[in-house]
């Protein structure tokens, strides 16, 4: 196997571990088993949880910067006006998205100051405008 394979095997790897990882502790269950064990710790939970999540990101984005490979395409020309274009209305997206949240409620601030125990989270669900065409904004 040459080093490239090599680094997509363990780029994929890290990203299952990463994504498997993320959806256990963000379900329910990781939730109301710490709750019944430490209750105290609960309070801290969905702020430790973004914390490890963009802490976890670091050896992935390493992988990635280590083991940069070809490109697997490249635009020239008009399509790379369009295609930056659109990238550049998905960056104005992913600004304007927060805006749609209580981001004391999303990032666990309000958790921890309220000093919460229940596992469930309190914000109410609506469905923002951003939420109609994809899961995260």
């Amino acid at each position: 196997m040459d080093s490239h394979s090599a680094s997509l095997i363990a780029l994929s790897l890290a990203w299952i571990a990463y994504g498997a990882l993320h959806s256990m502790l963000a379900a329910q269950g990781a939730k109301r088993w710490l709750a019944a064990r430490l209750p105290r710790l609960m309070p801290a939970y969905r702020l430790f949880y973004n914390v490890f999540a963009g802490v976890a990101l670091l050896p992935i984005l390493w992988l990635l910067w280590r083991d940069s490979g070809p490109w697997l395409w490249r635009w020239y020309g008009a399509m790379a006006w369009v295609l930056n274009g659109l990238a550049l209305l998905a960056t104005g997206l992913l600004l304007v998205g927060p805006g749609f949240y209580d981001l004391s409620e999303f990032l666990g601030l309000r958790q921890l100051r309220e000093r919460r125990v229940l596992p469930e989270d309190q914000e109410p669900f609506r469905i923002a405008p951003l939420h109609r065409y994809v899961r995260h904004p």
